[in-house]
């Protein structure tokens, strides 16, 4: 039981600076549930067309990035392998 009691105490001695990550809600800072859709209409009017026109091509497959020469890390080694 002493250990238990011990362990809690270090535990919460030791996470004192993790409360600085809490997240605290703002004060009067309330979005209308109206201004919530506008915005998640906005965002999704940029990746679908309401006329039924395609959006930007763009091929499947491809990717501009090339290893950097004399690094070894697995992406760089991953494009080197592509072939």
């Amino acid at each position: 039981m002493k250990i238990h009691n011990l362990a809690v105490l270090s535990l919460t001695l030791c996470s004192t600076g993790a409360l600085a990550f809490q997240s605290k809600p703002l004060p009067g800072h309330h979005t209308p549930a109206v201004q919530t859709r506008a915005l998640e209409d906005n965002i999704a009017s940029q990746f679908y067309s309401h006329q039924g026109t395609p959006g930007q091509a763009t091929p499947l497959g491809t990717c501009p990035a090339t290893p950097v020469p004399g690094c070894n890390c697995a992406l760089c080694s991953q494009l080197r392998n592509r072939g």
